[in-house]
């Protein structure tokens, strides 16, 4: 996220560099709490927002998805600090939640939260030396229930006082980034098909559906393959989170595609690589 600070505004509006998937919608809903009674400066903030998230990131994480399996209890994630700078961080635990067109929004009340069955440390790091790491463990919890729990940890980088002229309009780039954190316990099983594929071949997109079955979610890399090997398309890290039973899915092809009959669709489970669903396209 990057952060915009309007002095004469007296509002905040957030913008995401998110490593997962958070679309727009959950962007808006940050600005909306902040800035509701300002539409004209809401809409130049949301322009700029959008713009700032091709600036560089000053910080990194060495994992953008934290899972812990049934019975590990714990796991380390480290903060990199890639700016010139001593920077500060804090870190937090949020719920989020999916819908069926992938966005993430956040919410108070989310049926299978790990917010309880989840410990971080340490919360706040202060003064980490440039082209250095802090580590923060992660610790979980027994549970008797099976089945895969979700919260999202939020990494801020706190930014020292102001001391330029504060007339006017002040940007100050304010990072965050989120990451999902996977509780798994006992017997963890999840199933996935994919159907209802469609192309138009005017605007050169793909439309299809992948169904989720279980109390986990599917994480994998999707894959197109035309009839004669060559690959068309592939995006990485793509959820389907328990909370949703479907998820659709529009994605570019490249020009020069009339028709995508006999094209084989492959999702493949993230870390390992095995096939989740093979399925070849009939029209």
């Amino acid at each position: 996220m990057r952060l915009l600070e309007s002095k004469s505004a007296k509002c905040v509006a957030y913008c995401c560099a998110y490593p997962v998937p958070m679309t727009l919608s959950a962007q808006l809903w940050i600005i909306r709490e902040v800035c509701m009674k300002s539409p004209f400066r809401l809409a130049a903030l949301v322009a700029m927002c959008l713009l700032s998230t091709l600036a560089q990131a000053e910080f990194t994480l060495d994992k953008y998805r934290v899972v812990l399996a049934s019975g590990e209890r714990s796991i380390d994630l480290r903060i990199f600090n890639t700016g010139e700078d001593y920077s500060s961080y804090r870190v937090q635990l949020l719920d989020m939640q999916m819908d069926e067109e992938g966005q993430l929004s956040p919410v108070e009340d989310y049926a299978y939260s790990a917010k309880q069955l989840v410990r971080i440390g340490p919360r706040m790091s202060k003064n980490l030396t440039p082209h250095t790491y802090q580590k923060v463990r992660i610790r979980a919890r027994g549970n008797n229930e099976d089945g895969e729990f979700r919260t999202h940890l939020l990494i801020e980088e706190l930014l020292p006082p102001y001391e330029g002229d504060l007339q006017g309009m002040v940007l100050r780039p304010n990072l965050k980034m989120i990451i999902p954190v996977i509780v798994q316990s006992g017997n963890v099983d999840v199933d996935v098909t994919a159907d209802q594929f469609q192309f138009d071949a005017e605007s050169h997109k793909l439309t299809f559906v992948i169904h989720r079955q279980g109390n986990a979610s599917a994480f994998g890399n999707m894959v197109l393959v035309d009839p004669d090997g060559n690959e068309v398309f592939r995006k990485h890290n793509i959820g389907i989170y328990r909370e949703i039973e479907q998820r659709h899915f529009t994605i570019d092809l490249p020009d020069g595609i009339a028709s995508v009959k006999d094209y084989a669709f492959t999702f493949l489970q993230a870390e390992s690589e095995m096939v989740l669903i093979h399925h070849t396209i009939e029209s």
